[in-house]
């Protein structure tokens, strides 16, 4: 039920040492709950009565508990209240997976006090709620039927709570729901996407397209292009997964990329900002042709980073990485490494495709590499 409470308030009684506190049906009878040791102004609610019930009447006594030579005590009149409700309060939102063309997506909002939901819409659009506790409300929102940054309005039988711009246009076709501050699920978004300052974090499979797998079978989204702000910090896993894009910006500002953000899906370049710390995993499977670390980064060690990409040409390590574990490439075109900082280089770490490798003079980790394996072994280039 939703939250419901009664509050009880008396004048102090001289040689009062104690307060307890009855309450009773609203037809009166037996007492459905003692609480002893109460102080004025006293809050009836579900930590102290579990059974208590909103928009219910109920009578409440109070019982002045006298010491020493004020032993004895009488319970006042019992006085009839009914229960209010608790304003309802939305503390998060998440998209569900499986979500299919032409049916609309499915959200859950988390909080309080939303058992008695009797709507939830967005801008003038009206979502369907397929269920409703206490603590959470599971939407469906109607596909391809929203334009532009709307507020979610959610209505329940004692008020309603707004969350603003919680709807943002993606920039060319559909739309993103946003909480605070993050993108935590798309209704299909097509082309070009823009997400707007302020964001700072893509939630898993944020913006994910018919990948499976965490993402379950997320469809709708084909999206080509993505701009993202300054204020980005975080892309989660899969967040990009499944889409055929072209190009997609990383700007500085950016720390977090996490396991398989790009997973599958198009054809393009990326391009790490020095604030990024750890890249372990970021591209499993990506379909990148060419990787590429601005200036300064601070990474220094990469784990399995390439592994799994079947478009990959190109990579320039930053000089900041010492030590390489498992960089493995599973594609024949691969052509050119650059790594000049590395000095642990464990056997069966290079792709045996790769035909070039720039690297610092005298690295011994390079130039002493078996490169055995290799059908021809690759030109090293050093800097003069």
């Amino acid at each position: 039920n939703t939250a419901a409470s009664l509050t009880a308030s008396w004048a102090s009684v001289s040689n009062a040492s104690s307060y307890t506190v009855k309450v009773y049906p609203g037809a009166g009878g037996t007492a459905v709950a003692t609480i002893t040791s109460a102080t004025s102004p006293f809050v009836i609610s579900s930590s102290n009565y579990s059974g208590i019930l909103g928009g219910t009447s109920y009578k409440v006594s109070v019982t002045a508990i006298g010491s020493g030579s004020y032993t004895n005590a009488s319970e006042s009149t019992q006085s009839s209240a009914v229960t209010t409700l608790a304003n309802p309060t939305i503390t998060s939102m998440s998209s569900a997976s499986g979500a299919v063309v032409g049916g609309g997506t499915t959200i859950t909002l988390g909080g309080t006090n939303l058992s008695t939901t009797s709507g939830v819409t967005i801008g003038s659009v009206t979502a369907t709620v397929v269920s409703a506790t206490n603590t959470a409300v599971v939407l469906s929102i109607p596909a391809a039927t929203i334009t532009g940054n709307k507020n979610l309005v959610l209505t329940t039988s004692v008020s309603t709570v707004t969350v603003s711009n919680s709807y943002v246009d993606c920039g060319t076709s559909g739309n993103f729901f946003v909480f605070n501050n993050e993108v935590v699920g798309t209704n299909y978004c097509v082309g070009t996407v823009v997400v707007p300052d302020g964001i700072t974090t893509i939630a898993s499979c944020g913006f994910a397209n018919a990948i499976g797998g965490n993402c379950g079978n997320i469809k709708g989204n084909n999206i080509s292009t993505v701009q993202l702000p300054d204020s980005i910090r975080i892309l989660r896993s899969q967040a990009f997964g499944g889409n055929n894009m072209t190009s997609i910006n990383l700007p500085e500002g950016l720390t977090t990329i996490g396991n398989s953000a790009f997973y599958i899906g198009g054809t393009y370049s990326l391009h790490i900002p020095s604030t990024v710390t750890s890249v372990n995993t970021a591209f499993y499977k990506t379909n990148a042709r060419s990787i590429t670390f601005a200036s300064g980064s601070q990474i220094a060690s990469m784990t399995d980073v390439f592994r799994g990409m079947p478009n990959i040409f190109s990579i320039a390590i930053p000089d900041s990485v010492t030590t390489i574990v498992g960089v493995l490439t599973f594609q024949s075109n691969f052509a050119t490494i650059t790594m000049r900082g590395v000095t642990t280089l464990p056997a069966n770490s290079l792709p045996t495709t790769v035909t070039c490798i720039v690297t610092s003079a005298g690295n011994t980790a390079v130039n002493g590499y078996s490169y055995a394996s290799f059908t021809t072994a690759p030109l090293i280039v050093t800097d003069i």
